[in-house]
């Protein structure tokens, strides 16, 4: 019997040690999954509390139905923007709209510079008086600059305007730009132009208004159900 003892214990040692490198490998790969699960939660909530400009640095999906809007105030802050505005933000879209829009001398400024590095869509309202607002065309000309670079979504809505007053620069926009050009140095009012040139060809909405057009109503409702899809 003790002959047959002492042949077990090497047996039985041999399972205690399989069993021990077993239980280890398990602690180890259950340890590791559940890191990394870990990092995955950590990482989303990292995400949510950087700015807008620095998620957008990690995946565009975090940009979907980002929306800036340019607008010139004067002509359209208390009637058709505000409208639009509201309706964007009932959907739940996280809109940039500057309240203030105050000029912003030669350079956009920084901030409205990143709130459209920020967004994945720019929707423009074309007044008649857009083009005499130097922060507006400085806007243009970054967001076209945004759209050919990095695929940047663009909605030009011609609001009491020609479309081809835009892209031709004719009527109020000729004498706008006609005034841009005797203070402005030539080679920022041309670059203005180029980008306000290429708005002026991409597919929008020409609201005319009158009795003969559509409510502004139904137009906001396309906008905005045209948006949520892009």
């Amino acid at each position: 019997m003790a002959a047959s003892s002492s042949t077990s214990c090497p047996q039985r040692d041999t399972c205690l040690n399989f069993i021990t490198h077993l239980l280890q490998t398990l602690k180890h790969t259950i340890k590791n999954i559940f890191f990394h699960e870990q990092d995955l939660e950590d990482a989303e909530q990292l995400s949510q509390a950087l700015p807008q400009t620095v998620v957008s640095s990690y995946s565009s999906r975090q940009l979907k139905h980002q929306v800036f809007l340019s607008f010139r105030g004067e002509d359209t802050r208390l009637n058709f923007t505000a409208h639009l505005l509201k309706a964007l933000k009932d959907t739940g879209l996280n809109v940039f709209f500057d309240e203030e829009k105050l000029e912003k001398g030669e350079q956009l400024s920084s901030a409205l510079s990143q709130a459209i590095a920020a967004s994945n869509l720019s929707i423009i309202v074309l007044s008649v008086d857009y083009a005499s607002s130097k922060s507006c065309l400085v806007e243009v000309s970054d967001i076209m600059d945004r759209k050919d670079t990095q695929g940047h979504i663009v909605l030009p809505i011609f609001y009491h305007v020609d479309p081809s007053n835009v892209r031709n620069i004719g009527g109020s926009f000729k004498t706008s730009f006609e005034d841009h050009e005797l203070k402005r140095p030539i080679d920022e009012v041309k670059r203005w132009k180029a980008a306000f040139v290429e708005v002026g060809k991409l597919k929008g909405w020409h609201i005319i208004g009158g009795k003969f057009d559509r409510p502004e109503t139904e137009y906001i409702k396309d906008i905005v159900e045209y948006v949520i899809k892009s």
